[in-house]
């Protein structure tokens, strides 16, 4: 595995994030790590990089590799400049997806700590209403207490402005770290004018194991 450093982006800097899905990874990229080096170099080499992160479904053979970027256009570019570098993608992708990173997350736990993703996936379109629930609720009380949740490493709110869809990203140590986490999101107290019908459950959630990785320092906001 990759040693990431252990910064994650900050919340006001804006970052973007790319997000592709295979629905079956090939044999060489599932079992071979100088796979992932070659891919991870090749990424890692380019304009507005600032992280990756790779990752495989626990129980099935999807992989998704999830990458974070200065600016739009360096996430929008990164697939031709990848494949300038590597040749034409060896497998089709099932999901590809630019989000705007809007919340970043921290834990007690080092990002060189985790082993385990878990994604839930908020489906559009969603209303104006749902997006600003869901802001307040992960800014103001659960951001604040996944901090000191033991062998959480942190993660990333994705969101998309055409359709307010959002994608959650939970780094940890471990699915029972992963376990502690939701313990906690469900178990805090709703702030005073929270509205329950506006905070809608995940359209899904997924389970990866967290193969490789790589992030540089963020810069000043």
């Amino acid at each position: 595995m990759v040693n990431p450093t252990q910064v994650l982006v900050d919340q006001e800097v804006p970052v973007h994030a790319r997000v592709q899905i295979v629905s079956t990874l090939p044999g060489p990229f599932r079992d071979h790590p100088e796979a992932s080096r070659g891919l991870i170099d090749a990424i890692a080499g380019q304009p507005g990089f600032r992280g990756i992160h790779l990752l495989m479904q626990i129980g099935s053979r999807q992989g998704l590799l999830l990458t974070l970027w200065d600016s739009l256009h360096d996430a929008e570019a990164a697939p031709e400049r990848t494949q300038a570098a590597l040749g034409p993608r060896p497998f089709p992708l099932a999901l590809d997806e630019v989000y705007k990173v809007w919340e970043s997350r921290r834990g007690p736990a080092s990002l060189a700590e985790a082993t385990v993703a878990q994604l839930l996936w908020f489906d559009g379109p969603r209303s104006a209403a749902q997006a600003e629930a869901a802001r307040r609720a992960g800014e103001e009380r659960i951001k604040p207490a996944l901090q000191d949740v033991p062998g959480f490493a942190g993660g990333y709110v994705l969101g998309r402005s055409q359709d307010l869809a959002m994608v959650v990203v939970q780094l940890a140590t471990s699915t029972e770290a992963l376990d502690r986490v939701a313990d906690v999101v469900f178990g805090t107290a709703l702030l005073p004018g929270e509205d329950p019908a506006l905070l809608t459950g995940p359209d899904r959630v997924e389970v990866y194991r967290l193969d490789a990785q790589s992030l540089t320092t963020a810069p000043a906001a």
